[in-house]
């Protein structure tokens, strides 16, 4: 279904007229937001969305620039999966809870941190 959809809308974007801005928007905003849709049954809401919305969260805690945002936004979403797909392979754990809660150790960790005043300083929280 995926690649069906992918296939589908990459030949949209071959056959439209030159410079067609529109169609990359479409494409742009339907690609992600297709794959966000249909991974919510496989992995559950709660996992799906914290994934989209902790890293984000922390990014703008801490920058306001960009660049800087996605980085922090990649560097605590792998922190946070990776440290919780590692204590629930030691641990025998449930793996979804645990990459949840590790997300809500995260983002209170960099709640705390932005406290103590780590950050820019021109972000005001």
């Amino acid at each position: 279904m995926r690649f069906a959809f992918s296939r589908a809308m990459s030949l949209t974007w071959m056959c439209s007229p030159a410079g067609s801005s529109k169609v990359l928007a479409t494409t742009s905003a339907v690609g992600p937001a297709t794959v966000r849709t249909m991974s919510v049954p496989v992995a559950g809401v709660l996992l799906v969305f914290t994934m989209l919305v902790v890293p984000a969260v922390v990014a703008f805690l801490f920058s306001r620039d960009i660049k800087k945002m996605v980085l922090i936004s990649w560097g605590t979403g792998a922190l946070a999966s990776l440290l919780g797909l590692y204590i629930s392979y030691i641990g025998n754990f449930p793996t979804g809870p645990l990459i949840v809660c590790m997300y809500g150790l995260v983002l209170v960790g960099a709640g705390v941190l932005r406290k103590l005043g780590v950050g820019n300083k021109a972000v005001a929280p």
